[in-house]
Order: C-alpha cells, then structure tokens, then sequence
C-alpha cells in the first residue's frame, strides 16, 4: 500500500493581487493522487492546463499525479485578484492513503478582497485641550510595504474650558533650540520616538480568578484576539487606570503570559490588580516589537523634528486703565497661555527684575462655535506689577497653542485588516492650566 506522507502548502492570507502559490506532496513512489482547487461558494475550479479558475468542473479540474519512483511531488495554482476564499484538495487513488488513514487532505486560503489602511494619529488622555487631531494614511494590499512621511500639526483647542496651552516636556525629547523669533526646535531620538506610538486593543473581563474586586495576577477572557505578551494595562476598567484593592495607583503593569483554555483564556499579569467581573479592560502595545506582536506589522521610524512658533498675545488696554502699576493685564486673546507659575514673558516695558511667571489665566479664547468672537474679557495675573500700554506686544516662553511633528515611517506589509498606529501626545506634552 502506497502512503502520502505530507501535503504542504503556503496557507498565510493572500493580499489583492494575482499571486502563485506552490505546494509539495511527499510519499511513497508509486503514490497516486488527484489535486483539485475552488473558489468556495462559487462553481469555480481551478483548470491545471489553462491555469485558470474557470466555471465548473471538467477532467482538466482534476491533476492526477503518480510518483512513480520519486518520492516528492511539486506544483503550484495561479490565484486570480480580488478576494475571496480557496479550498485545495489532495484526494488520494486507490491503493494510496494518507498518513493518518484518511483519503483527503484539504488547505484554506483566504484572499483579501480590497485594501487595508495603516492610520498614524495622535493621541490623549486630554482630548478637551486638543482640537481635532490631524491623520496619515497608508492604504495598501496585505503584504505591501509602504513609506510613510508627512507631519502633524496639533493645536490646542480654542476654548476657554480647554485653551490654556502645550507645554512641551523637553526631557523626553532631547537636545532642543529656543529662538524668541522662530520658536523651539527639536529632534526626538529614533528609539524614544519609537516608543511613544502604540497599538490599542479592549478585552472584556469574564472571571477575576481570585474574586470580583479582589488583587489578582490573573484573570479570564473569551479570546486572545487582539492582545499579546507585552502589553501594557492602560485601564483596568472603563476610564480607571490600574489600582489595587487598597486604591493604590499601580505603574507598569503589562501582560505576562496567555495561556488558552478548552474555551477561555486566562491573562496573566505581571503584578496583582482589583479586577472586576464582567468590566472591559484597554490594553496598549507600546513600540515596534510589541506592536509587531500584536498586528503583526514591522514599523520602523527615524528621527522626528518638532517645533513651535513663539507664542505672541498683544495688551488690550493700560495697566488698571491709566497706566498704574497692576499684576493684572488685559489681553486680545489668552489662547495658549498657562497659569500656575510656569511661564514667563518678555515685551517692551517688561519688568523682568524679579520672578515674574504667570499666574492665573483669565480665559478669552475665539470660540470657534461662534465665528471666532471674543469675550474681550481675558487677562493674566503674573507676579509682578506691570506698567504696560495698550498694544504692547508680549512674547510668552514654556508654552504654546500649536506645534508640528514631522516625520518618516517605514513599514514592511499591510496588515490583514484596518490598523490605527496611534502617538502618545501625553508623553511629550503637559497641558496648561488656568491656575486660579
């Protein structure tokens, strides 16, 4: 009795485009066996002598092999573009069988019907100070590599809920210029750029093994789509970062293994956390190898440039209306500023002798919901009185209302299905606040 041993064939998801695909049968010499190929849910089978899917079977649908003396066997199917799902099947002859007994072998391939779309965006836990945040796309077959290169430009929202700035955190950036004319300038290095972007995936929480509520390193869930080793608890529930049962802010806390059960799965933790029964949990892929992990997409980023333009606000009035001294001056405008002693300024008739940071912002930001009108009621308090006439422009240093990102991107193939690659702003940005 003849006996095929394998049946081997490159089962990974097809992208768009036409592609051949080989396939190895090994057995025993004198094995026979028939190879048919189709397009499952239609009549298509696949023609061995006109290397076509063509509508229904015909003696040409069927390659009938025998392998005489050789014990291996190489072919390979033509696969049209556009989508859809291809079943290949080897159906031994008699006095031939499979390794297991069995008379068929049978393969799956699934083809991707249109593009998918790789989207790099910035984001935040901060949304109310941000306006809507720009995007880059890349749309491309499964398989297809891509650069990727443009810039963002983010603004601080224009409200005076939200308006009060961007202070850039400088020491997760790196060497940095600040000219009063141009406004600060930076690279952010390749490896710490790279660890600012993440993937984001939920999980919904069936057990906590050790008790609803209770601290616990494991926990169950239906599946594993979506998640991998390495990922980092964003929140633990709903909006809520990762606690203990005492309510003690927990840092660091990632994913330690997967291990798949008959039905569930049980998601281990790198240190305990108060779970709760029946709560979603937001998971992040910090960086390329863990974003990798989790798509299955290779990015790789150079160097970033970031800048700002100076920050200008321009006085509304005299000090206290006649030109006395005051820690309160009027302005145009307050969109961008920062209270809370973090800030300073510079103008003409500044007096800079002393510590003179501002203070309190008053909010007047153009509401854009109101064709940009103001309230002409904003103002700061900073520390020092000031003698200032209307029309002083003010220059304002440690914040600002907008800066750009700008930046390369490789990446090595299109994922199987729509992936949003997304920048943590809030590791390079502290928003203002009004300081009152």
């Amino acid at each position: 009795m003849s006996k095929i041993t394998n049946f081997l064939m490159d089962t990974s998801f097809m992208g768009q485009g036409a592609e051949t695909r080989g396939f190895v049968v090994k057995g025993k010499p004198e094995s026979k066996f028939i190879v048919i190929a189709i397009q499952d849910g239609t009549l298509n089978y696949y023609n061995f002598e006109s290397n076509l899917f063509e509508l229904g079977h015909t003696p040409k649908s069927n390659l009938k092999v025998n392998m005489s003396n050789s014990s291996t066997y190489r072919g390979s199917i033509d696969f049209p573009s556009g989508g859809g799902t291809y079943v290949v099947k080897l159906v031994v002859e008699k006095g031939t069988v499979v390794r297991n007994g069995k008379t068929t072998i049978s393969k799956t391939i699934e083809k991707q019907g249109s593009t998918t779309t790789i989207t790099f965006k910035p984001a935040t836990a901060n949304t109310s100070n941000y306006s809507t945040f720009p995007t880059l796309a890349s749309t491309g077959t499964v398989g297809a590599s891509a650069n990727i290169q443009g810039s963002f430009l983010v603004n601080n929202a224009s409200t005076d809920a939200g308006g009060f700035g961007l202070k850039i955190n400088k020491a997760n950036i790196g060497p940095f210029k600040l000219d009063p004319v141009v406004g600060f300038r930076a690279v952010i290095d390749k490896k710490v750029f790279d660890s600012y972007w993440y993937t984001q995936s939920t999980k919904d929480i069936v057990v906590n093994l050790a008790g609803d509520e209770q601290d616990t390193k494991s926990v169950t869930a239906v599946n594993a789509n979506g998640i991998s080793v390495g990922m980092e608890l964003f929140y633990h529930k709903a909006s809520t970062a990762p606690v203990n049962a005492a309510g003690d802010a927990l840092v660091g806390v990632s994913i330690a293994s997967i291990v798949q059960g008959l039905g569930e799965v049980t998601i281990n933790f790198n240190q305990p956390v108060a779970f709760e029964n029946g709560e979603t949990m937001t998971l992040r892929a910090y960086g390329s190898k863990n974003i990798y992990l989790n798509t299955g997409v290779t990015i790789e980023h150079v160097d970033c440039q970031i800048s700002a333009p100076t920050l200008s606000k321009t006085v509304r009035a005299d000090s206290d209306g006649d030109l006395t001294p005051s820690t309160t001056i009027t302005l145009v405008d307050t969109h961008g500023l920062s209270g809370g002693n973090t800030i300073t300024y510079t103008g003409l008739d500044v007096d800079n002798s002393t510590g003179n940071n501002v203070s309190v912002v008053t909010p007047d930001c153009p509401d854009a919901s109101d064709s940009n009108n103001l309230d002409n009621d904003g103002a700061i308090t900073v520390q020092l009185a000031q003698t200032l006439r209307k029309g002083t422009l003010l220059s304002f240093k440690g914040v600002y209302n907008q800066f750009t990102m700008a930046f390369n991107a490789k990446t090595n193939k299109h994922p199987e299905s729509n992936t949003d690659i997304l920048f943590d702003l809030d590791k390079i940005i502290t928003v203002g606040v009004s300081g009152s």
